[in-house]
């Protein structure tokens, strides 16, 4: 009987270390529609992290949304906003990093369809210490991405991606 009860106060236990090991909590997360003819996405959200800090190491989407998915940060280059791959995106102890417009994001790169809003798709984010975690990515108009102070700004750039291929979003 002994037995019986230490297995179940072990099962019952699990969840709770579990729940404790996932510091990362997701919030917010969209991706803006893109053009018919764009090869190219981009995904923004918030992390949270409650607990040690830690680095977002990478991401994944079906096979169906994109051929390949990258971390990227937008840099002033002169007078150029220019996106540029990173390894991985550090996430401080006790706080929330943003991926937005301009910044921080996720890049889908071949996309093998248009995203429309309305619709959603799966994205996977890995973490150096923290647990995979999945998310659905609802995917909003353009004009959502324009924040208070940054109406009737251009939004193109100069993606200065290899392949000599320029992406949007």
């Amino acid at each position: 009987m002994r037995v019986l009860l230490f297995f179940v106060l072990l099962a019952l236990g699990a969840p709770t270390f579990a729940a404790e090991g996932a510091t990362i909590q997701i919030d917010n997360a969209w991706a803006a529609e893109t053009p018919p003819t764009a090869m190219a996405g981009a995904v923004y959200l918030d992390l949270a992290n409650t607990g040690a800090a830690d680095r977002l190491t990478g991401a994944a989407v079906s096979d169906e949304v994109a051929g390949k998915v990258e971390l990227h940060t937008t840099v002033l280059d002169g007078t150029v906003m220019r996106m540029r791959e990173v390894e991985a995106i550090d996430l401080a102890a006790e706080s929330t990093t943003t991926l937005e417009p301009g910044g921080l994001h996720v890049m889908l790169i071949d996309l093998k369809q248009p995203l429309r809003a309305g619709e959603s798709f799966p994205l996977t984010l890995e973490f150096e210490n923290a647990k995979t975690q999945m998310v659905s990515i609802p995917v909003r108009k353009r004009e959502e991405m324009m924040t208070p102070g940054k109406a009737g700004q251009d939004h193109d750039h100069d993606h200065d991606h290899e392949g000599g291929r320029g992406h949007s979003h």
